[in-house]
């Protein structure tokens, strides 16, 4: 049993401070960590037996210690250990945070020993508890760990062609056979199934969708434990919700309850169909929390980003999709961007963050999760260029001021068609949107010629 394990930890330890005690130095030599933490277990066992509460404290404080060591087989007796005496003391059905924590720490370990099938096994147990507390802000990092963990394994499989073969083993797709076929006198050897997308074990697409609905089932839960414990303030929630964003297309025009965007923040989130568990994450319902979010805790300057931010994704589905007939999407965008504008009127100095949202330069070039490539400046090749920006988000009136001696005819032509193509957030003049606003900006030529675009289509 892993309690005999223990113990025989436990009495190595005391051999080991009895050779030390034993020895005629003047005064005993101190003992470390480690055997404080072995000669507390021992003590604990011998007046509360080896099921006493008192040792799952000692026991983890032990694994830590191991961990750092690198010895991650200790680490994980101890841990196994812990986790055993918890649910004699807990019930042997019981489901509670502390052993959560245990787990979460046990799994690190198992991976280190390349226990790849027993880390997945424990990681369903702590995903089943870390579910059952998601009001718990300790479950945050569980949460976290599991996004990392699945994101590791997609990009992987989709680096190199890997598919998953139960408990959560991801392994290269290899040949189910090797074929023997005669042509003529020649015998070629055929290998069946060389490409992931052709494993009996699942389609590439299969595999890709399972892993990146979970990943978004983890953004949504890791989301939902801050917004349950109401700390609208975090940046930790915003980064979350920021990373999803990306995970879902952005292309619908109306809210979850049929309202208009002031009635939706009105919503609780929790319970409301604003909830990241029910409506998971991604796309229109993580720009709404974020909106959210900034309402009830932010300054008007911040109300106002997140109003603007908002409508900067519709505009970009209207320039996206320009043949979509009746489309509310670029309607939505001028109402959000007016609605930014008046929430910077409610603050004492609306001057500056106005001019940072709405007139800032370079100008701000959509999509916004992509570089702006007004801002680079690291190149010899530069172009300086004027155009004005309507207040439907795009160029007019583009001229060429300017080149450096290394910028070429080409660089300008490229520039031109990049800027008339592309997407901007509406500019403001006196506090109100511009029916066209000019900005002169100098633009540097990367050395990668794919990358010129002024926005990815």
């Amino acid at each position: 049993m892993i309690t005999n394990k223990i113990r025989l930890l436990v009495a190595v330890a005391a051999a080991a401070c009895g050779a030390a005690l034993a020895q005629p130095a003047a005064e005993p030599a101190p003992l470390d960590p480690e055997q404080q933490l072995l000669r507390q277990i021992g003590e604990v066992q011998a007046e509360g037996g080896p099921t006493a509460e008192g040792l799952i404290e000692p026991l983890r404080g032990l694994a830590f210690l191991y961990q750092e060591a690198g010895e991650h087989a200790r680490a994980a007796i101890a841990l196994q250990e812990a986790r055993q005496i918890m649910r004699v003391h807990g019930g042997l059905f019981s489901a509670s945070v502390d052993e959560a924590l245990l787990l979460r720490q046990q799994i690190r370990s198992e991976k280190a020993l390349g226990n790849a099938e027993r880390a997945w096994n424990l990681q369903q147990d702590l995903l089943t508890i870390a579910r059952q507390h998601r009001d718990d802000l300790r479950m945050l990092p569980i949460f976290v760990e599991l996004i990392d963990d699945r994101t590791e394994l997609l990009d992987e499989y989709r680096a190199t062609q890997f598919v998953e073969l139960g408990a959560g083993t991801y392994v290269p797709c290899l040949p189910d056979a090797v074929r023997a076929e005669r042509y003529g006198d020649e015998v070629v050897r055929r290998v069946v199934a060389t490409d992931a997308r052709a494993c009996p074990f699942g389609s590439h697409r299969v595999v890709v969708g399972r892993l990146h609905s979970e990943i978004r089932a983890f953004y949504a839960e890791a989301i939902e434990v801050i917004v349950k414990n109401g700390d609208y303030a975090s940046q930790e929630l915003r980064g979350l919700e920021k990373q999803a964003l990306v995970l879902v297309p952005f292309d619908r025009f109306e809210s979850c309850s049929g309202g208009t965007v002031n009635q939706i923040l009105t919503l609780e989130i929790v319970g409301s169909c604003l909830e990241p568990v029910r409506v998971s994450v991604g796309g229109w319902p993580s720009l709404m929390r974020l909106l959210a979010y900034e309402v009830r805790s932010g300054t008007p300057a911040t109300r106002a980003n997140a109003f603007a931010e908002l409508a900067d994704w519709y505009l970009r589905l209207e320039h996206i999709d320009p043949r979509r007939k009746f489309s509310p999407a670029g309607d939505m965008a001028l109402a959000l961007y007016r609605q930014a504008l008046a929430e910077l009127r409610q603050g004492d100095d609306a001057t500056e963050p106005a001019a940072r949202i709405f007139s800032p330069e370079p100008p701000v070039t959509l999509p916004t999760y992509a570089p702006n490539p007004f801002a680079s400046t690291e190149s010899p090749r530069y172009v300086d260029v004027a155009f004005a920006i309507t207040s439907g988000g795009k160029a007019e009136r583009i001229e060429i001021l300017t080149r450096s001696e290394a910028a070429t005819r080409a660089d300008e032509t490229d520039l031109i068609r990049s800027i008339k193509f592309g997407s901007f957030r509406p500019r403001a003049v006196g506090g109100e949107l511009a029916a066209s606003a000019p900005v002169v900006v100098r633009y540097y030529v990367p050395e990668n010629p794919a990358s010129t675009a002024v926005s990815a289509r």
